[in-house]
């Protein structure tokens, strides 16, 4: 009887406890599985995000270094002393330009090579990998959002403004060489500015559309300062966005 006893005390208790254990791990199961889902989506859209990424990037590497080495052939060759100062400048300006690049550079490149090197063999690490992937998602939704941003544009504009006036006032030069500063320098501005990429912003909307129907897209909380220096032929330009 006393045998008896002990068994049916402890089957109720072994019961209870499988049950448990058995729950705990569906739910992790469950857990696992939309981490897994939520990782194979930011990773598939930084893939897809590379081709488009690339060419911007090194398109803009390419020109600003054609463009160093055309003007510093010339001010190394030319007998024309003001032709070789402005080329001389030209060139230093088209450094900074790559400068720029280097600096404040698309994040969705590095993303995906961040992702790629971290393991994700157990939950635990497939957990710490999406938090990371999240992270870079929206930083490189941020990093977009600020290069497109008006205030991109309006300092552009101011600063090429006042490269006009110098060409114009300070190198005592004509209103219209002025005028072709001013014009040229922002037509290369508002050029690189427009063919920015835009699908990191398209990726970070879509997953929290998809992942969190209650979340409000929002790419930053707080007041951030973002710039850039980027240069043309005949000037540079600082890029401030508040």
């Amino acid at each position: 009887m006393r045998k008896i006893s002990k068994i049916l005390f402890v089957l109720p208790i072994f019961v209870i406890t499988n049950t448990m254990f058995s729950q705990t791990t569906i739910q992790n199961t469950d857990n696992d599985s939309l981490v897994k889902e939520k990782l194979a989506y930011i990773e598939n859209a930084f893939q897809e995000m590379q081709s488009n990424s690339k060419v911007w990037k090194y398109g803009w590497y390419a020109t600003f270094s054609a463009l160093a080495i055309s003007q510093g052939t010339i001010a190394l060759t030319t007998d024309n002393k003001d032709l070789q100062k402005g080329m001389a400048l030209g060139t230093a300006t088209s450094f900074t330009g790559i400068g720029g690049l280097v600096t404040n550079p698309l994040q969705s490149i590095k993303a995906l090579k961040i992702l790629q090197r971290m393991p994700a063999n157990s939950v635990e690490e497939r957990r710490i990998k999406l938090e990371m992937a999240e992270k870079l998602v929206k930083k490189s939704s941020e990093r977009e959002i600020n290069g497109k941003h008006w205030k991109s544009h309006a300092t552009a504009g101011a600063i090429n403004l006042a490269a006009g006036m110098i060409t114009w006032l300070g190198f005592e030069k004509s209103i219209w060489e002025g005028l072709q500063t001013f014009a040229i320098s922002t037509a290369i501005a508002e050029l690189q500015i427009l063919t920015q990429p835009r699908k990191s912003i398209k990726a970070y909307k879509e997953y929290q559309s998809r992942f969190d129907a209650n979340a409000k897209f929002s790419y930053r909380k707080k007041q951030q300062i973002n710039w850039f220096v980027s240069a043309s032929p005949i000037g540079f330009r600082l890029n401030v966005s508040f």
